[in-house]
Formats: C-alpha cells, sequence, structure tokens
C-alpha cells in the first residue's frame, strides 16, 4: 500500500513571536520506517517546505510551506493509497485541518 504522510505548512498570526520554526520530522520518519517494514510504501512531504519569508494572508496572517497546488501536484505525482497528516501541537490544528480539506478535495 502506498501511504502518504503530510507535515501541513504553518500559519501564523503577524505578531507571534515564536517564527515559524522548523523542526525534524522524527515521528513521520519512525512511522515511515515502521510501515516500510510492514511492506508499506510511505512517503514523507513535508509541506512546511524551505520557506522563510511566508506568504501574507491578510489582514494579519502568513502562511509558510508549499503552495495548495504545489501540494496536489505532489499527492497526484505519487498517488497514494491513504494519506496522514501530522499535527504536531493543538495550536496547529487549524492547519492540519485545512491540510485535510484541501486532501478531500483533490479526492
Amino acid at each position: 500500500m502506498k501511504i502518504l504522510l503530510l507535515y501541513p505548512p504553518l500559519t501564523l498570526h503577524r505578531l507571534d513571536v515564536s517564527g515559524a520554526q522548523r523542526g525534524l520530522l522524527m515521528g513521520l520518519a519512525y512511522l515511515a520506517a515502521s510501515l516500510r517494514q510492514a511492506g508499506h510504501t510511505p512517503l514523507i512531504l513535508n509541506c512546511r517546505g524551505d520557506d522563510e519569508s511566508g506568504t501574507p494572508i491578510p489582514p494579519d496572517f502568513r502562511r509558510y510551506g508549499l503552495p495548495d497546488q504545489e501540494i496536489i501536484r505532489q499527492i497526484d505525482a505519487f498517488s497514494p493509497d491513504l494519506i496522514g497528516i501530522a499535527c504536531m501541537f493543538t495550536s496547529y490544528f487549524i492547519d492540519a485541518h485545512r491540510l485535510a480539506a484541501l486532501v478531500k478535495q483533490w479526492n
């Protein structure tokens, strides 16, 4: 089974002083390793990407990560049987939910 594991883009308020941190995707890497050992074909897509400047979302937010069109293009290219979405912190659930809606639009 082809399984795509997604790490969502990040949306922050313009006054958020924590900044757009890039973390290691260790949890997804462990999960992918376990899936591979079980005979599946996993792929991790870091939708956070290398975007350091972010895209403004009026009035007060910035989105850091791949544009929706690129995410869909990469999903299409892999053509997974199953998609999993990571959510590192409760405060990021909106980004995970938004990505889930985008995936649902795709299929």
